[in-house]
């Protein structure tokens, strides 16, 4: 995995998510990537997926009746308590899916949300 890069501000935000069928929370987003977690329990159904080149993520933005989808690149997977903690790029987003998160990141911004330090 490579280093993590951050180019913008990262938002607590806490969206619904799902990567093969199985739902979690993101608590970061940003216009490059978020950061998601999983608890233990299940991320041996996700282990390969997560060591793929890329795979797709669906994420349901706040205002949008159907999922974004991005192809995403995991960057780190870390422990923290009975969760681990994935942070992932995206590869691809493209579209709409792009512009709808665009305007959710902006009015993130309008709205001061909370940063991740």
């Amino acid at each position: 995995m490579e280093a993590e890069q951050r180019d913008g501000p990262r938002y607590r935000v806490f969206l619904q998510i799902h990567v093969d069928g199985i739902e979690m929370t993101a608590n970061n987003i940003s216009s490059q990537g978020m950061q998601f977690s999983c608890p233990e329990f299940l991320i041996g159904r996700l282990e390969d997926t997560l060591n793929q080149e890329s795979y797709d993520l669906d994420m349901q933005l706040p205002m949008v009746s159907s999922p974004c989808r991005a192809s995403v690149k995991t960057m780190y997977n870390s422990t923290y308590g009975d969760e681990h903690l994935i942070g992932v790029k995206y590869v691809n987003l493209e579209g709409e899916h792009a512009d709808h998160l665009s305007q959710y990141l902006q009015g993130l911004a309008d709205k001061n949300a909370p940063l991740v330090e």
